[in-house]
């Protein structure tokens, strides 16, 4: 598994390297829930991001609203039973003799489930959604109470403008006491709710809105995130997405291993690691490691990355949503023989990049999963259009880990600037039931 760091939680003042909350598994996160601040050149995680709401939208008639709405003002209203939209609300007139509309009847049906509803005749004309919030509260006795008490002592505060000078010369309100003939009534009903309330008719929902917000970086503004203004649009005018910025990665083992997990205990193990560039632009990549004794103190564990300066090729102009494209970019390591696209593909690399990063290649120099630091070259094994594959040998020496975490310092450049991020690896054994192959 492949996390991130964001350095949110790393003391102000702090110039420790490796950062001191390194350590601290909550501060790494997937590449995909995580923005990029281009002022800062830093990831920014959701705790080090500040939210705006924009606009608030119904999503059944697609109608804006303003700030500071909960439900749609318009008719719109939710099945209380499966939450599903109500589509249509049909109404009844009622006539007197003279043909005269004397009150009307509105009748709501879900479409999904067995819920129906009808008011009682509408003499008055009135919104449709103050018409059910009015029914709700004349069924609802806690509402009802609620609503009593609230009249009353607002009666009492509005008769209790007499005000006092106290002994130390301050000004405080005098309440009017309520006396016997003004007293509030009973709270019976808020001390023991009848039954009945508890099995009252299911009225219809006003539909609850929607809101689009805006995202920005907490330590210099920067706005991440911009929402389209149309109403309920899912378009984002500006995205600061990681992954468009900072390179995909992946870990495997060498072409037709299929072994289980990444390494054996006592043993040398020949990985890849292989980078994929989302910029229109080449880039370059330094990778860094720390001492791994400090997250793996049960075990001797080494990692020897010879090829840890290399360049990334630009994202392709090409449309890469046709597969035809997007097939390019995806490293020869996870390129399978299970698709016809995926075999004409691999035809198309070259057959030395194949020989480099194959296991049985290896095995024929006698070297398959024990293979000593004097076969790795100091040049990446496979790259691509906007991808580069460079190889990793991990040795664990004892200890009974089922996993070992191998993080690393990763700094991108571009152009004629540079940023730089943590990486933490976590790397599953042979034996480990939960090891993968691919992260």
């Amino acid at each position: 598994m492949i996390s991130y760091f964001c350095a949110c939680r790393e003391p102000i003042d702090s110039t420790a390297s490796p950062p001191l909350t390194l350590y601290d598994p909550s501060t790494f996160h997937p590449l995909h829930s995580l923005q990029f601040c281009a002022q800062c050149n830093q990831l920014k995680c959701h705790r080090c991001i500040q939210y705006q709401i924009t606009s608030k939208f119904c999503p059944q008639c697609v109608q804006q609203m303003s700030i500071d709405s909960l439900y749609c003002s318009r008719s719109c209203f939710t099945c209380p039973q499966c939450l599903l939209h109500l589509l249509a609300v049909t109404s009844e007139s009622l006539r007197n003799e003279s043909g005269k509309i004397t009150g009307k009847i509105f009748h709501f049906k879900c479409p999904s489930c067995d819920w129906s509803y009808s008011t009682d005749v509408i003499k008055k004309p009135q919104a449709l959604q103050s018409i059910i919030v009015s029914i709700r509260d004349s069924q609802d006795p806690v509402t009802t109470r609620f609503a009593e008490l609230q009249e009353f002592y607002s009666k009492q505060l509005e008769v209790s403008n007499r005000k006092e000078t106290s002994r130390y010369g301050l000004k405080t309100p005098s309440f009017h006491l309520p006396s016997s003939e003004s007293s509030p009534p009973q709270l019976a009903l808020l001390q023991t709710p009848p039954t009945s309330s508890l099995t009252h008719v299911l009225l219809p929902l006003p539909t609850a809105v929607r809101a689009a917000y805006q995202t920005s970086c907490k330590s210099c503004k920067e706005i991440l995130t911009l929402p389209s203004k149309e109403a309920a649009s899912s378009r984002l005018s500006k995205t600061s997405n990681a992954t468009d910025y900072i390179p995909k990665m992946w870990v495997t083992r060498l072409r037709g291993d299929d072994r289980k997990g990444y390494w054996t205990q006592n043993k040398s193990t020949g990985l890849l690691l292989s980078f994929r560039n989302p910029l229109k632009e080449p880039i370059s990549i330094k990778i860094t490691l720390p001492n791994l004794q400090d997250f793996n103190a049960s075990a001797k564990v080494r990692v020897n990355v010879p090829c840890s300066e290399f360049e990334v090729g630009a994202r392709p102009e090409e449309d890469d949503r046709k597969l035809e494209n997007y097939i390019k970019s995806i490293p020869t390591v996870l390129l399978t023989d299970r698709s016809k696209i995926s075999r004409v593909e691999l035809m198309t690399r070259p057959a030395d990049s194949l020989e480099r990063i194959s296991f049985k290649k290896r095995v024929s120099d006698g070297i398959a999963g024990e293979s000593s630091e004097s076969s790795f070259s100091d040049e990446p094994a496979d790259s691509g259009i906007n991808w580069t594959s460079i190889r990793v040998n991990v040795e664990v020496k004892g200890g009974e880990l089922q996993a070992i975490i191998v993080p690393f310092y990763v700094e991108v450049g571009r152009k004629e600037e540079k940023y730089g991020y943590w990486v933490r690896v976590e790397l599953g054994s042979e034996s480990s039931s939960e090891a993968t192959l691919v992260s």
